[in-house]
């Protein structure tokens, strides 16, 4: 794909001008060749990926929420960037669905796009998860971020937050932690990309939104009636976006 050579904004464009080593660059054939039968393909949750032509330390990701997630079948885009380094260092990972840097979706997602993940040397953990040149791959990144981020109690990510996991107290906070991320999901991951899809991502954003039409609308009806947070009016807006798709 041309991600580089036309107007696709990417978060890391004006990172290296220098040629990938070559070590560098074959590790990435290798990886990127395995990605185009290991990437996780399922109703569920799918992780897409562009591989710039030219390119293939630059690339973008996107990730569909998965089920009984306050993510739930929106659509996530992440710009990838591979440093000259790479595989001795891990690569860098930002979300670009953020609502225009306005929503925060997760503790380990930062409204700037910043991930934070041990993998990524951005957040805390034990040594042996983090980036191991050896062993680590981009498919374990995005994996990761599909497992261990768009999860169904997200509240619960923010350290020491998990001590207050039994307690009314605590399931409230994440009620009401997760009531927000529905709201920002409908709004930013769901009705933003059928109107403004992410770029090189169209086809699967329409394709994706199309075969499941019907369940978004349900679940999302579903949500309503546990928050008054979804108003009628962004209902109205969802079902408008979704008609467009016939």
């Amino acid at each position: 794909h041309d991600i580089l050579n036309n107007n696709t904004a990417h978060h890391y464009k004006g990172s290296s001008s220098s040629n990938p080593t070559l070590k560098k660059l074959q590790r990435l054939v290798s990886e990127v060749a395995s990605l185009t039968t290991t990437l996780p393909l399922h109703p569920s949750s799918s992780v897409f990926v562009r591989v710039d032509k030219e390119r293939m330390d630059f690339m973008q990701v996107l990730i569909t929420g998965p089920e009984n997630t306050p993510y739930e079948n929106g659509c996530f885009q992440f710009d990838v960037f591979c440093p000259s380094e790479y595989p001795d260092v891990s690569p860098k990972v930002n979300l670009q669905t953020t609502g225009n840097g306005s929503v925060r979706f997760n503790p380990n997602l930062y409204n700037c796009g910043k991930v934070c993940l041990s993998l990524l040397g951005t957040w805390s953990g034990a040594a042996n998860e983090q980036w191991n040149s050896e062993t680590s791959t981009l498919l374990q990144v995005f994996v990761s971020i599909q497992a261990l981020i768009f999860v169904s109690q997200p509240y619960f990510n923010e350290p020491g937050y998990e001590n207050d996991m039994n307690s009314s107290y605590g399931k409230q906070q994440s009620k009401n932690y997760n009531d927000n991320i529905k709201t920002q999901t409908i709004r930013w991951a769901i009705i933003d990309q059928i109107k403004n899809p992410s770029e090189g991502f169209e086809d699967v954003i329409r394709n994706h939104f199309s075969l499941k039409k019907d369940q978004v609308l349900k679940q999302v009806k579903q949500w309503k009636k546990e928050t008054s947070q979804i108003t009628p009016s962004l209902i109205t807006d969802l079902e408008n976006a979704l008609n467009t798709l016939d």
